[in-house]
């Protein structure tokens, strides 16, 4: 399940995600807000929550890192992903598939430390 979340404004885009991820959540709540913002701002700066009760990924789903970053890797000038340690080498995939963005790791304590540097490109 995905969800927006307050802090998003502007070009600022904010979700969190438990359970399990799909390429529907991914339709019905980020894909909306991208093509609403995108027109208007050209990259938008992003943060993707995945909080404790995350699971994962649905096989072979927009979610894959290539095929998020074929589809919508444009889209995003920083995306920071707040997560547990085990979800970072699918950030590293993300990072290393986007072309013209950047995205980083941040612990789920590190929420806040994430969101900033998505708004402003400096840890701290």
């Amino acid at each position: 399940m995905l969800y927006v979340l307050p802090e998003t404004a502007g070009d600022l885009v904010v979700v969190q995600a438990n359970q399990q991820l799909t390429t529907a959540d991914f339709q019905e709540h980020l894909q909306p807000l991208l093509e609403e913002k995108t027109p208007q701002f050209g990259q938008v700066r992003g943060v993707l929550f995945l909080d404790n009760e995350f699971t994962g990924f649905e096989p072979d789903s927009i979610w894959e890192p290539t095929h998020f970053a074929e589809q919508h890797g444009d889209a995003f000038l920083r995306l920071a992903v707040v997560a547990e340690e085990k979800w970072q080498p699918w950030v590293e995939q993300l990072n290393s598939a986007l072309s013209n963005g950047e995205c980083k790791h941040y612990r789920i304590s590190q929420f806040l430390l994430g969101l900033h540097w998505s708004d402003s490109g400096e840890d701290e």
